[in-house]
């Protein structure tokens, strides 16, 4: 016969996790920003603000979510500005430095 299982441990239901801590007593860091932004903005902006902060997350994880489909513009893109600089703004230095034999370039 085997023995009996121990009894499952008790968890909260997930509503309660989300559940704020408590507020420090002591005064932190960012109570000047939390008293600037009750004082000083009316509900309507206050709402604004977290309306863009939503947007910036939002577009941030977007943003990640597509990065495997930006990055190979981006390299192309890196490419071609190094290839403007290369053979556009240096060829005149190139010239000359072959010209003159020089095969090494000050810089």
């Amino acid at each position: 016969m085997t023995p009996p299982l121990p009894p499952l441990p008790q968890y909260l239901p997930h509503h309660s996790l989300n559940i704020c801590p408590p507020a420090p007593t002591t005064p932190s860091i960012s109570a000047p920003l939390l008293q600037a932004t009750r004082y000083n903005y009316s509900s309507e902006e206050k709402y604004a603000l977290v309306e863009v902060i939503g947007m910036i997350k939002g577009l941030s994880l977007l943003m990640h979510r597509m990065e495997r489909h930006f990055t190979p513009a981006v390299r192309r893109h890196i490419y071609f500005l190094v290839q403007q600089f290369v053979q556009i703004t240096m060829r005149e230095s190139l010239r000359k430095a072959v010209k003159n034999k020089k095969h090494q370039t000050k810089t």
